[in-house]
């Protein structure tokens, strides 16, 4: 491999107390880790010779994806008994995993309680 190079980035903000005491409510953009530049060399068998052993072969690979993933997300926490909190998330993927045109959404509740 050769002149490999990664980027990465996430913000975000969060809200305290946004609607009632003890609640946040927070919203991030990001773009998960992905190579920006770089080669790989494959060696592999492409055929055999007349004696049959192998015939091998090396093709440069670039390792940068086509696309680029941008990822918005936004989730609410409120409190709901002593201890015991209640959130709720949502996600929208732009051009999933670095594949052009993917798009991926999720939703999800988590109850949690401390003791």
């Amino acid at each position: 491999m050769t002149g490999v190079r990664t980027a990465a980035y996430s913000a975000g903000v969060v809200r305290q107390d946004a609607f009632t005491p003890g609640d946040r409510l927070s919203a991030a953009v990001s773009q998960p880790l992905k190579v920006v530049s770089g080669t790989m060399a494959v060696t592999a068998a492409s055929g055999v010779d007349a004696a049959g052993q192998p015939v091998l072969a090396t093709t440069q690979l670039a390792l940068r994806p086509q696309a680029t993933e941008r990822a918005l997300e936004a989730a609410y926490t409120l409190p709901v008994d002593r201890g015991a909190m209640l959130s709720f998330s949502v996600i929208h993927r732009h051009n999933a995993d670095h594949e052009q045109g993917r798009t991926d959404r999720a939703a999800g509740v988590r109850y949690s309680l401390a003791f």
